[in-house]
């Protein structure tokens, strides 16, 4: 049985400057162990990787210090240091999925 679609409306980024400012935000829910956190990835097709910001693996209790798997960023972020972390994530009615996201460490950009 297929399961109807479901549509995410582009959220304005910048009210002063109208339509041009919208983007394709997608709402999802991360939980790591008991800590769950509702939160809004800007949906880019074209990414090879994102990264979970610091403050939001903060909010589900993670501690970068006993995440033991390096990953190496690229781009802009290359001088960050970054730790994967294995969460669960729910987007709307979709089934959960487990994700690896590669996290900011206290040290990188927040």
């Amino acid at each position: 049985m297929t399961q109807p679609a479901e549509q995410f409306p582009f959220v304005e980024a910048d009210s002063t400057t109208g339509a041009s400012s919208r983007m394709p935000y997608l709402p999802l829910t991360l939980t790591l162990g008991q800590r769950s956190v509702a939160v809004s990835g800007l949906l880019d097709t074209g990414a090879a990787i994102n990264v979970l910001p610091h403050s939001v693996g903060l909010q589900l209790g993670a501690v970068w210090e006993q995440q033991t798997t390096p990953v190496r960023l690229s781009g802009n972020m290359a001088s960050v240091e970054a730790r994967v972390l294995v969460v669960t994530a729910v987007v709307g009615r979709l089934p959960s999925v487990r994700l690896s996201l590669p996290g900011r460490s206290r040290t990188g950009c927040r």
